[in-house]
């Protein structure tokens, strides 16, 4: 259904500019299709590179099959994005490993804050990273404009930050 979606789209509404946020589980046989349907945009939402995190929180898919879809959408040349949801004490350790994902491949990686909630203000203290910090502090990155993206030297993906927390005392 997805493709007949994206081909409505694209043929019927004169939309040229089209894009998915995905998890990408099972979407690999489609991508060329979705592409040839009107398809130039892909979010893969990816919280961890490591096989046993993504494991436990994607119920046993595989992260290795994720990076063939990553391939593919490059292959294909659609503007592809990896969106990662940073959480102290889970993920913040494989920060580094998205930005050394740009050196090599045309994509943007976006660092999402997690977002607090009224009733679970103690779980956000905990889980919470500065990500622009972090970012801030890396000498091999480059703050390319006020959007909070970077780049590294030499590299052909950029870094975004996605904060949704603009209480500086966070």
């Amino acid at each position: 259904y997805l493709i007949n979606i994206v081909d409505f789209i694209s043929s019927e509404c004169n939309t040229y500019d089209i894009g998915i946020t995905s998890e990408c589980i099972g979407i690999q046989p489609y991508l060329k299709r979705l592409k040839n349907s009107g398809l130039r945009d892909i979010v893969i939402c990816i919280d961890s590179l490591k096989q046993y995190k993504y494991k436990n929180i994607h119920c046993g898919a595989n992260v290795n099959d994720i990076i063939k879809i990553i391939d593919t959408c490059i292959n294909l040349n659609l503007n592809t994005t990896l969106k990662c949801m940073v959480v102290n004490g889970f993920n913040n350790d494989e920060i580094n490993d998205y930005i050394s994902m740009t050196k090599s491949l045309p994509i943007n990686i976006c660092l999402s804050e997690i977002i607090p909630k009224n009733n679970k203000l103690e779980e956000f203290n905990k889980s919470y990273i500065n990500i622009e910090s972090i970012l801030d502090a890396n000498p091999n990155l480059s703050k390319l404009d006020n959007r909070k993206t970077y780049k590294l030297l030499n590299s052909v993906g950029t870094i975004c930050i996605e904060s949704h927390n603009n209480n500086k005392n966070c």
